[in-house]
């Protein structure tokens, strides 16, 4: 005799058996799989030298140049813009000790290039950058990993997959500490940002 084989009606009318239901499943997962896989990937690092003084940072205030020049992580989306997840932003200080109350980052995003804000400098969104932003990535509290310091989005709790939608192959940023703490003076830090579209 033959086998006792389920079926179940789809939405469009389809008779199917469980087992067809099953493959068609499985062929959509892979397919999904495939596309998850096949997305273009990409990362972006920045680099810079903080000034050769020792300010103290009040919680909030701009880390960077002394100019204040924003940071540019290039070839982060599409040539022309568009929309990318960026997924992960990890911080490299080259510095053999965490700075006595120093905490976590925040990392403000922009689709253009966005005003000026001076090393030790409150963060500020000026009306003339309103419509450029684009939010904020936080980053931990770096580990004292010997000769350098380290924070990933990647570890618990700040795992990231911000949307944003790009007028360029470029996001521009600031970065801001969230406590704070005396600066060490000529520190580099590396930003490390990927995304995916």
């Amino acid at each position: 005799s033959m086998p006792f084989v389920a079926q179940s009606t789809t939405a469009d009318g389809c008779q199917c058996s469980e087992l067809q239901i099953l493959q068609a499943i499985n062929q959509n997962v892979s397919a999904l799989g495939n596309a998850l896989v096949n997305q273009s990937k990409r990362v972006s690092v920045v680099s810079f030298t903080r000034p050769n003084d020792t300010p103290t940072y009040d919680a909030l205030d701009v880390v960077g140049v002394a100019a204040g020049t924003p940071l540019q992580f290039t070839n982060i989306g599409p040539t022309g813009g568009g929309v990318v997840f960026l997924t992960a932003l990890g911080l490299r200080i080259d510095a053999a000790a965490i700075p006595a109350g120093m905490g976590g980052f925040r990392l403000h995003l922009y689709n253009q290039l966005p005003s000026s804000i001076a090393d030790a400098a409150a963060f500020n969104i000026p009306v003339a950058d309103r419509l450029l932003y684009l939010g904020f990535i936080e980053l931990p509290t770096p580990l004292d990993l010997g000769a350098t310091l380290w924070a990933e989005t990647e570890a618990q709790f700040y795992a990231v997959r911000k949307e944003v939608n790009l007028v360029s192959s470029s996001v521009w940023a600031h970065l801001q500490t969230i406590n704070g703490y005396i600066a060490t003076a000529s520190v580099v830090k590396s930003l490390t940002l990927a995304s995916v579209e």
